[in-house]
């Protein structure tokens, strides 16, 4: 499957866009039929949920032993973290939080922030941001960002009493943005702003598109921001003249010796819509070599990503290995950089403690990293009742079977989370609500319907956190069709563990 963030990914969304045809599945009414038997469900179990919660209902899982490399038998909680048992979980529920959650931590100071779209926006990819702090009172507070930060903020962190934000500002050209990194110490009233010099275009040949992939991440002694680009042609009918066509659906495949264009026929619809014409077999019209595109190869597509460092008076940039990382991340006390794997490569990872020295380690499969303690987990992002464990910085891993937790090949995660409480899943099946599965230490596991948790059981985003002393769940329900209604608010719901033996 290809990643949202791949280059084959970007030029093909780009081309679609600037062909202007919409592709629509296949006319599948038995799935549609099915969908809307799981929707009729899905409803019932949310009027059956009650408001404020208690302990839930928690189903306890048996400890579970895992195979190591080996094939021996290896019981995670007693050799990589203190067992805990199962955890008990008071849960309270409060509405009127914001919408699209983009980010959250907690600061050394216990404090659980989130940097969301601005309550009221009906667009999602509308690019105006806002900060948000949760109070003891379970409601989200706004927090003052400086103007030049919030309506571009891609990413924002937070340790010692310093926030650090990392956002997009307007480059030499509309489509030619620049990366921003910017520190306050006054809670996001003043920031001290630094621009990035930009990543120069593959070629002058032709007029390319640029992406950024933007993050921050802070451990209190150390502040690391990630900054990577990533360039796509800009699909015009110069590049492309048979984009002019409006009887084909058009899309664009990376091959060794450059980009092919790839075409369906189509059907126009009564309203106007274009389908892909069911049974339409993909034509590969032309191939447009990387030479003809002013590049040796589509390695210049994906240009080394750039590593910073927070050195109190300003960013000074970290020596490059070369890599291409789609994300930073904060897992098992450590910085994680996580890599692009290209076909039949691993996931490559680089790891850190202070930002300054890095090891090289690969991911099992290709999926999010996150971290208990000192661990670093890897749940796949396909999955097969298995996720991987590491104590020693990803040099080795650990399978852990999860199917006896009742996360099977057939569920998928919605969302994961890692923290010094544990691991944190979100899982759906196609024909079941979404279940919060959790576990203090890998060995004994807690399930409880979402809809119990957040009284919204088919939620068209979910988001799970875990801190230091809580964990918190952010589920918006689905809102009207209408484009021009925002979307609705989301709800909170924050649980306190118990630990029991």
């Amino acid at each position: 499957m290809t990643s949202d963030h791949s280059i084959e990914g970007l030029l093909r969304r780009s081309l679609r866009q600037d062909a202007q045809v919409l592709a629509l599945p296949e006319r599948q009414p038995e799935r549609a039929v099915a969908r809307s038997q799981v929707r009729r469900r899905n409803r019932r179990l949310r009027f059956a949920a009650c408001a404020v919660l208690g302990a839930g209902i928690l189903v306890a899982v048996p400890a579970l032993r895992t195979s190591g490399p080996s094939g021996d038998d290896v019981q995670v909680g007693n050799s990589m973290l203190a067992p805990t048992g199962p955890l008990t979980l008071d849960w309270h529920r409060y509405d009127g939080g914001p919408s699209e959650a983009q980010a959250t931590f907690q600061d050394d100071q216990g404090v659980i922030y989130a940097l969301a779209t601005a309550p009221g926006t009906a667009e999602p990819n509308d690019t105006t941001r806002a900060l948000y702090r949760l109070g003891d009172d379970g409601t989200w507070q706004p927090v003052v960002l400086g103007e030049d930060v919030a309506p571009r903020a891609v990413d924002v962190s937070g340790r010692a009493g310093l926030l650090y934000a990392v956002s997009t500002g307007p480059g030499d050209g509309e489509d030619d943005p620049l990366a921003q990194l910017s520190t306050s110490a006054d809670g996001g009233q003043s920031w001290t702003t630094e621009d990035l010099p930009s990543v120069p275009p593959p070629s002058d040949a032709i007029e390319w598109e640029r992406h950024q992939n933007l993050a921050v991440e802070s451990n209190g002694s150390a502040t690391i921001a990630l900054v990577t680009t990533t360039f796509s042609p800009v699909a015009s009918e110069e590049l492309f003249p048979e984009l002019a066509d409006d009887d084909w659906s058009y899309s664009v495949e990376v091959r060794e010796e450059g980009l092919a264009l790839i075409r369906q026929e189509v059907t126009t619809l009564d309203e106007g819509a274009v389908m892909v014409e069911p049974g339409s077999e993909s034509e590969t019209v032309r191939v447009v070599t990387w030479s003809d595109l002013g590049i040796e190869s589509s390695a210049a597509l994906a240009p080394p990503s750039e590593v910073f460092r927070s050195e109190g008076d300003g960013w000074q940039p970290l020596e490059s290995d070369g890599g291409h990382y789609d994300g930073l991340t904060m897992a098992g006390g450590r910085f994680v950089l996580i890599g692009s794997p290209t076909s039949g490569t691993p996931t490559v990872v680089r790891t850190s403690e202070d930002g300054s020295s890095w090891s090289d380690a690969e991911l099992p499969a290709p999926g999010r990293v996150v971290g208990l303690d000192n661990v670093l987990v890897d749940v796949p992002d396909e999955l097969s009742g298995v996720i991987h464990v590491s104590g020693d910085g990803g040099r080795t891993w650990q399978p852990v079977d999860i199917a006896a937790a009742g996360i099977g090949a057939s569920q998928e995660i919605n969302d994961v989370a890692g923290g010094p409480l544990g691991l944190a899943l979100v899982t759906s099946t196609p024909d079941s609500a979404r279940q919060l599965v959790v576990s203090g230490d890998l060995v004994d596991w807690t399930t409880t319907p979402l809809a119990d948790v957040t009284g919204v059981s088919d939620p068209r985003t979910v988001s799970v956190f875990v801190g230091a002393d809580r964990i918190v769940v952010r589920a918006t329900p689905i809102g009207d069709d209408d484009e021009s209604t925002p979307p609705p608010e989301s709800v909170t719901a924050v649980a306190t563990p118990e630990r029991t033996p």
